[in-house]
């Protein structure tokens, strides 16, 4: 058990783009970094035709939705009816607009991919005047980065075959594979170097990545206690908090609270209505459980 230091210290998980950059010593950085890492850039424009195009098929599946839930109406009437009463032309039309599912991030990364041309007018720097150190398990990460920085100074546009992948969360993975059938190296290019960047964002703010270097990025374990300082606090706190000083005493005494708050939520389970699986509780256990989970 390690607390965090004294509120004078910052919070790890709540950097901002500025202090980062300030500590960089590039002032222009701030901007840079507000852009790349923060997601800003120029708006889109297909966003609003999709929409446009999306209105008018929900019109169209209000008008179908009643009469394929009617009843009353016959299976072999209802394809008639439909075409009679919403004509043949505006069904055409509703097909012809089909723009197909979005992907499984909802199309955020090709919106992106639209920026992208205003993103590298920035990101090549940040990496360049930055140094990003990772924690464990973000070696295969790290590796990506390194490969990053190099094509960016090598003016390279092919991303190496041997560049890691497993980084990619599961709802970009598909623009990747995607473009590898495609064997389109500009489009893999693109979307393996966006998500590079976007995990860079989100392993700053979760401390994954640190930047040595910075007060607010600095590595997470840098906020603990040192063990020769936890010792001199350890007796003051465990009795602050009403816990004993040795570790195993409080562990066996967390798993006693357990087996406790199981055996009674095993009761509440066994009370409930086996028609409609309501549970019946009372409030004295309501407040024991309490009282056992208020330590």
């Amino acid at each position: 058990m390690r607390p965090f230091l004294p509120d004078d210290q910052p919070h790890p998980f709540r950097p901002t783009v500025q202090d980062v950059a300030g500590e960089c010593g590039d002032p222009g950085t701030v901007a840079d970094l507000a852009v790349c890492l923060g997601g800003r850039g120029p708006k889109p424009r297909n966003r609003v035709t999709r929409a446009a195009a999306g209105e008018g098929r929900q019109a169209l599946l209000d008008e179908i939705l009643p009469v394929l839930v009617d009843t009353g109406i016959e299976d072999e009437m209802v394809g008639g009816l439909l075409r009679n009463s919403i004509g043949m032309e505006r069904l055409r039309a509703a097909v012809a607009q089909g723009t197909g599912r979005l992907p499984r991030d909802n199309g955020h990364l090709a919106m992106l991919d639209n920026s992208y041309s205003y993103l590298r007018q920035f990101t090549p720097d940040v990496l360049k005047a930055i140094s990003f150190t990772g924690g464990t398990g973000s070696e295969g990460f790290m590796e990506a980065v390194a490969i990053l920085k190099k094509l960016n100074a090598d003016r390279a546009r092919k991303v190496p075959d041997q560049a890691p992948t497993d980084f990619v969360p599961a709802k970009w993975a598909g623009y990747l594979e995607q473009a590898a059938r495609d064997r389109d190296v500009t489009a893999y290019r693109h979307f393996w170097e966006l998500t590079v960047l976007l995990s860079l964002r989100d392993r700053l703010r979760s401390g994954d990545v640190y930047v040595p270097s910075s007060r607010r990025y600095a590595d997470p374990a840098s906020y603990l206690f040192t063990p020769e300082q936890w010792e001199g606090q350890r007796e003051q706190f465990c009795q602050l908090v009403g816990k004993p000083t040795d570790a195993r005493l409080a562990l066996e005494g967390c798993r006693e609270e357990l087996a406790a708050a199981m055996g009674d939520l095993e009761k509440v389970l066994g009370n409930r209505k086996a028609s409609t699986g309501e549970v019946r509780t009372s409030r004295t256990s309501t407040r024991r459980s309490a009282r056992r989970s208020s330590w």
